[in-house]
């Protein structure tokens, strides 16, 4: 089985957010339905977002164009964090799931697997665990350490995403559909080449 020392802290830290807010399928205690739960991209990559921002991943992050709550929209994504989901999923560690829209569009979802809390259990024992853990709470967990449900919010134009626990605490995350100004240099490059290129 994977070890937790074969996966980067930033992985750990995804695989922790999972561990956290979804579940494989189960029976509750005295339960007599199957339940389980998904994140949604969208709310991954605000977390991820959130926690670039926050120098809690060290994911970096580029405007895309992205399905947003059944409409396009430029959402500040982060390429590192979808490729750490792919590279757990192809580990067992984390399921995909394609939902399709009413207009037959895919959006994806995410949860952690057996095998996945397998290896975070594990982790959970180790001398390692208790900064990752808290660097997550931070981010997922509201004052009172209850991990918050995550919802979209649009007003007067503007999207974020809302997290709110059941003690009604609430956080929002903004800048996930903000566009940033980037500075850059630039040189023009003809045919052959850079003007910098000897021939």
């Amino acid at each position: 089985m994977l070890k937790e020392g074969e996966l980067t802290e930033d992985q750990l830290k995804l695989l922790l957010v999972l561990y956290m807010t979804t579940k494989p399928p189960h029976r509750p205690p005295n339960g007599t339905v199957v339940v389980e739960r998904w994140a949604k991209e969208i709310f991954l990559l605000a977390i991820a977002y959130e926690g670039a921002v926050r120098g809690i991943f060290t994911y970096d992050y580029a405007p895309s164009v992205m399905l947003v709550g059944g409409a396009y929209r430029f959402v500040n994504v982060s390429q590192e964090c979808l490729n750490d989901l792919r590279y757990l999923a192809s580990k067992g560690l984390v399921e995909i799931l394609s939902l399709a829209t009413e207009r037959h569009l895919f959006i994806r979802a995410y949860r952690i697997s057996g095998k996945g809390r397998e290896v975070v259990e594990a982790f959970l024992r180790s001398d390692r665990a208790e900064e990752l853990l808290k660097e997550v709470k931070n981010l997922i967990c509201c004052e009172e350490g209850e991990v918050m449900d995550a919802s979209l919010k649009e007003e007067e134009g503007i999207v974020k995403v809302v997290l709110r626990c059941p003690h009604g605490h609430t956080r929002e995350i903004t800048g996930l559909f903000e566009t940033e100004d980037v500075s850059y240099e630039s040189e023009p490059i003809t045919f052959w080449g850079s003007r910098h290129d000897k021939g």
